[in-house]
């Protein structure tokens, strides 16, 4: 059986925003501007997309009942887009501007460095559940496809729960009180 699973690290798209738009953007998130009632100057926004393709074999048992087993599974686990928001009002070559990006873009580097470390964890379970995966029966050959695509999902799932928690961890040591102060320390233009 070959058996895949590849990273997808996604496109970067930098955009402006107003403030109304960056505080609808925050209103989906618990970080300390959130807490402490602050402006949002910046916010990334991006969802973990799992996709998976199986092929199977399928034998017929009789005329309404097949013997459907796995032999490749083609799956990638990545993101699609990272959109970055960036408030409008400040210049492009302001040092807020320069700040704000290298806060965003350290939010980028925690969801892609946390994708490549969990890929390798993934796949190699991915690679164990099919291995220990016993044929089923099935009405059709695609009725059995998606029942063990499910069977999948639902064996690596606790995995993707671990992968959100570490994001959701690293994501919020960068969102500090202390953070967001020597960030604007480092400006006089806010």
């Amino acid at each position: 059986m070959v058996v895949d699973l590849r990273p997808v690290r996604g496109q970067i798209k930098y955009q402006s925003a107003s403030p109304g738009q960056l505080r609808r953007l925050r209103t989906r998130v618990r970080g300390a501007a959130g807490k402490l009632g602050w402006h949002a100057v910046g916010f990334t926004r991006t969802e973990v997309e799992y996709r998976m393709r199986v092929t199977v074999s399928a034998t017929p048992l009789s005329t309404r009942l097949y013997c459907v087993s796995l032999t490749t599974v083609d799956a990638t686990l990545g993101y699609g887009t990272l959109n970055v928001y960036i408030d409008a009002k400040y210049p492009r070559r302001s040092c807020a501007y320069r700040s704000i990006m290298a806060h965003e873009n350290a939010h980028v580097d925690i969801f892609r460095t946390t994708l490549e470390r969990f890929a390798p964890r993934l796949r190699a379970h991915l690679r164990q559940a099919t291995g220990r995966m016993a044929p089923i029966r099935a009405v059709s050959p695609d009725d059995g496809a998606e029942r063990l695509k499910e069977r999948l999902r639902h064996q690596i799932e606790p995995l993707f729960n671990d992968m959100n928690r570490v994001l959701n961890r690293a994501n919020a040591k960068l969102d500090t009180t202390r953070n967001y102060k020597r960030e604007q320390e480092r400006c006089s233009d806010w």
